[in-house]
Formats: C-alpha cells, sequence, structure tokens
C-alpha cells in the first residue's frame, strides 16, 4: 500500500532542497501551487504522469516516490549532470562581468533542467527579470558554448506567476 503521507514528504524535501517554493513547482508541473501544497500534506496523490515529471525534476525514478523501504532509496543529488551546467555557466560569466555585477544579479541563483528546457530563477521578481532583459543573450550563449550545441531552451521563471522566455 502506497503512504501517501511519505510520498508528501519526500515531494517537499526535495522540493525545499531544490530552493523552489510550492509556487515555482506547481508552474514547471502546471499545476496550481495547492496542488502541491495538497501532495506535500498527504491530501493525496498527484496523477502518475506528474509523479514520472518529479521523479525527471528529482533526479529519481518513480519508484523513489512509492517505496516503502527507504533502505533502496538513493538520496536527491540536487547537483546532478542536468544541473552542473549552470554551475560551469556561473563559472564563464564570473569572468565575463565585473564582480560586483555577478554578485548582484548572479548569486542565489537557481536552475533546474527538465527535458529540454533550463530553468532559471534570480533571488526575487525584479532580479529575475533583470537576468532575462540584460543577461539572457550572454547565458544562451555560454549555455551553447559548454554544451556544443543550440538544443536548450532558456526559461526565466519565479514563484509569483511571470515567465520570460529568451526568443
Amino acid at each position: 500500500m502506497i503512504n501517501i503521507k511519505r510520498v508528501g514528504e519526500i515531494i517537499a524535501r526535495n522540493r525545499k532542497d531544490l530552493s523552489m517554493t510550492q509556487t515555482q513547482l506547481g508552474e514547471v508541473l502546471k499545476v496550481s501551487h495547492q496542488a502541491v501544497s495538497k501532495w506535500e500534506r498527504g491530501a493525496c496523490l498527484p496523477d502518475i504522469d506528474i509523479l514520472v515529471r518529479l521523479a525527471k525534476i528529482f533526479n529519481n525514478t518513480v519508484d523513489y516516490f512509492l517505496e516503502e523501504n527507504d533502505a533502496h532509496i538513493s538520496k536527491t543529488n540536487i547537483l546532478n549532470n542536468k544541473n552542473d551546467i549552470w554551475k560551469s555557466v556561473l563559472e564563464k560569466i564570473k569572468d565575463q562581468i565585473s564582480q560586483p555585477s555577478f554578485d548582484r544579479w548572479f548569486t542565489g541563483t537557481t536552475a533546474i533542467q527538465i527535458d529540454n528546457t533550463l530553468i532559471i530563477s534570480g533571488q526575487d521578481q525584479f532580479a529575475t527579470d533583470w537576468l532575462y532583459q540584460r543577461y539572457s543573450h550572454m547565458i544562451s550563449k555560454t549555455i551553447d558554448e559548454i554544451r556544443g550545441d543550440n538544443d536548450l531552451e532558456v526559461t526565466f521563471l519565479f514563484s509569483e506567476g511571470t515567465e520570460n522566455t529568451e526568443p
């Protein structure tokens, strides 16, 4: 039998490990923050297609959520290969702009890759918008250099619901 409370605890723990709000996770999954809250409280389970997407986001398997025994479940690795790209981007951009600008706009940013989209979030709505308006071209160019292709879509998203996608 599936322990709904445990599934909710896993979702909440992994969401927090990625420094995401319920609203941000809801936006990525295209559900309301209320739905995320219900899952995390153990009031209901996400649909199977949502569990599959959560497994990708948290770099795990659907079994990770549904197993009763934690003994075979590995801890989520936040800086997995998909998300290491943001760390590499930050290292390269740090050399391209002044230290005060880097500290103001890039310190505290987060990025998560879901499928072929990299979702970047600043410290607040203003910082996220500024990253999009001022640095999106530099970020995309740096990602293309690191990956050797331009197949990764870059999206700027903050939890208040504003989404900016680079053309």
